[in-house]
């Protein structure tokens, strides 16, 4: 009667001896961070992993649960600076293409006193610190352990977005000594290729697919 008063046992068939010694919310804090160091919880979808048990604590009462391991705190927080800092970054990166057009239009964003400090404000003051917080806790993240074939897919799609911006703060650096490669339709297409890549990113990240076309999975993922 002890132990089905302490876990109830009665609806779960039995619970281990800890639970008629210790509180129901310590066992299952306990459990939930072996889960964690077992590998049965992975720390990027802990979420979708390990809801049953979450739920099941919450049925007995048991809010123990919400607090997380540092490590899973650790990443969220990575996580959530990350896509921050990348969808400042891309701002930048749809803004900029406009700002030329409008250069080229001769629209009243082309005025000298405008245009100069708020292209150089945007693309050094904002882009380009924005880029680089990305990519360093992009890089960090990659240490979690992530795998598949959409992460090498997501790092070229990066890469394409860190060319793209290293070529607008060229054409910024030829527009200051006079020289204009380019037209306004070619801004204006420009101004799409950032939301191409955004979109790519967004599909990869979400779908994760572990493999591409008749390559094999990875190890580890296969593993799982």
């Amino acid at each position: 009667m002890a132990a089905k008063a302490a876990g109830g046992s009665g609806r779960h068939g039995g619970d281990p001896p800890a639970l008629a010694t210790a509180p129901v919310f310590a066992a299952m804090g306990r459990a939930y961070e072996e889960r964690i160091g077992d590998g049965q919880c992975d720390v990027s979808s802990w979420r979708g992993r390990c809801a049953g048990g979450m739920n099941a604590g919450f049925a007995r009462g048991d809010v123990s649960w919400v607090r997380r391991p540092r490590k899973v705190r650790m990443y969220f927080w990575l996580k959530f600076l990350h896509i921050a800092a990348m969808a400042v970054w891309f701002a930048g990166l749809f803004f900029l293409p406009r700002l030329l057009s409008a250069r080229h239009r001769e629209e009243e964003d082309a005025v000298r006193e405008y245009f100069n400090p708020v292209t150089n404000a945007l693309f050094f003051r904002i882009a380009t610190p924005a880029a680089i917080v990305t990519v360093t806790l992009g890089m960090i993240l990659i240490a979690y352990g992530p795998t598949g074939a959409w992460l090498v897919m997501k790092l070229v799609v990066v890469a394409l977005a860190v060319l793209l911006h290293l070529y607008f703060g060229l054409l910024l650096y030829e527009l200051g000594h006079g020289r204009d490669r380019h037209g306004v339709w070619f801004y204006r297409v420009a101004g799409w290729v950032p939301l191409a890549l955004l979109l790519g990113i967004a599909a990869l990240t979400g779908a994760k697919p572990q493999t591409a076309g008749d390559l094999p999975a990875p190890p580890v993922a296969a593993a799982r």
